[in-house]
């Protein structure tokens, strides 16, 4: 049995939406995004860890709008698989 898990966050894009294309002519942008997660310190303060870095590519349509929607410091949702 094969399972999935779906991850949801918002941040700000870290850099511009980059584009590419497959070898067929079909539109690939891929968005970088920073996450900081929080956590608390043996003192009890909440500190940001050292932030991961994340890539999402789209496909088809959504590829197309984000170019034309999206740029870097801009926050968006983002959820999938």
């Amino acid at each position: 049995v094969r399972t999935r898990t779906t991850v949801t966050f918002e941040r700000n894009l870290a850099d511009d939406p980059q584009v590419r294309f497959t070898g067929s002519g079909k539109q690939v942008t891929e968005l970088t995004v920073l996450v900081n997660q929080r956590r608390q310190n043996s003192d009890g303060e909440w500190v940001d860890s050292e932030a991961t870095r994340l890539v999402v590519r789209t496909f088809k349509n959504l590829a197309e709008n984000i170019v034309e929607s999206l740029a870097k410091g801009i926050g968006y949702p983002c959820t999938g698989p």
